[in-house]
């Protein structure tokens, strides 16, 4: 991304996506949203970034369903994989998430 405050419009655009995927994947909203009307997240100048970051987002909230949903401890959910289904034309960094 660019320096914000030399370019204060590309944050603006970058909290204007963040809510967009946010509101995609049914993020709860936090509890300082009111106040800095954005949800928490990272920009990312490559794909393998934001492949990873988003998987591990993925991967911690799936983690947190399970282990609610079938009585696990933490420890207990971690031997348990998520069963992706991806396309053969994959980014590569999905290789690496597991």
């Amino acid at each position: 991304l660019a320096d914000q405050t030399v370019y204060p419009q590309s944050f603006r655009l970058h909290n204007v996506v963040l809510n967009m995927v946010a509101d995609l994947w049914n993020c709860p909203k936090p509890p300082d949203f009111d106040d800095y009307g954005a949800f928490a997240g990272a920009g990312t100048v490559g794909s393998t970034e934001a492949c990873l970051l988003g998987g591990l987002c993925l991967k911690f909230r799936w983690r947190n369903w399970y282990a609610k949903r079938h009585n696990l401890t933490e420890e207990q959910v971690r031997a348990v994989y998520p069963n992706l289904v991806i396309s053969t034309c994959f980014q590569a960094a999905w290789e690496k998430l597991f």
